[in-house]
């Protein structure tokens, strides 16, 4: 991210294994949909990570709203700032 100044996605099972990778521009990204979900009740298996170039780690409106609407087991963002 700090590189590219990018927003990076990942998304990872609960077993570890990685599920997709996206990368956007400096202020958002694309997030794929989840696949294999199990049902509109339950959760889906599947956290997102990903992080936000201006070095904000709180969850934004919209990161909040896919946390609901994928039902993800969680959503993290990690602020990225240069040293």
């Amino acid at each position: 991210t700090d590189f590219i100044n990018r927003e990076v996605s990942v998304y990872v099972a609960r077993n570890g294994q990685v599920l997709a990778v996206s990368v956007g521009n400096d202020q958002s990204v694309e997030l794929p949909p989840v696949e294999g979900r199990r049902g509109a009740s339950r959760l889906s298996g599947v956290r997102c990570v990903h992080t936000h170039p201006n070095g904000n780690p709180l969850l934004s409106g919209v990161d909040i709203s896919a946390l609901k609407n994928n039902r993800f087991d969680a959503m993290i963002a990690v602020g990225v700032t240069s040293p």
